[in-house]
């Protein structure tokens, strides 16, 4: 009797593997949206927010870790950005304008193209490692 619940149980573990292992199917793919450092993924048809793509990357520790260093220098590109466009705006847009701090924030405002743009590679890599871990066969 104990032997075969053993037996049956090994069965039911063996064959129930292939149903929650993950497949080429599992892929995400992504897709660049007008504006920089803004993407679409997909997985299964099904579109993913950032929430669900990290969660689905934490499988992976090296493609969440570019995931998560990408999104954090979105956040500070965004955050560079505000402070361009305010300090440019004091600048040029007061009675008194001042060229010198006007010209100090379009610049501020500049330097998140570089970020924004690295932080595009970053995540197609997230992606990428993701993808190919799940072809072959590990995570």
């Amino acid at each position: 009797m104990k032997s075969s619940l053993i037996i049956l149980s090994a069965l039911v573990l063996l064959l129930s593997n292939p149903m929650y292992s993950q497949t080429a199917a599992d892929t995400i793919s992504i897709k660049k949206r007008l504006g920089l450092g803004t993407f679409s993924y997909q997985q299964n048809g099904k579109l993913l927010n950032k929430n669900q793509v990290a969660q689905v990357l934490k499988t992976n520790s090296l493609a969440y870790n570019d995931f998560i260093r990408a999104q954090t220098m979105i956040q500070i590109a965004r955050g560079l950005g505000w402070i361009g466009s305010i300090v440019a705006t004091i600048g040029l847009g007061t009675i008194q304008t001042s060229l010198f701090i006007g010209a100090i924030g379009v610049t501020i405002m500049a330097i998140p193209i570089p970020l924004l743009i690295s932080s595009g590679k970053k995540i197609e890599l997230a992606i990428l490692r993701y993808n190919q871990g799940l072809l072959k066969g590990f995570n």
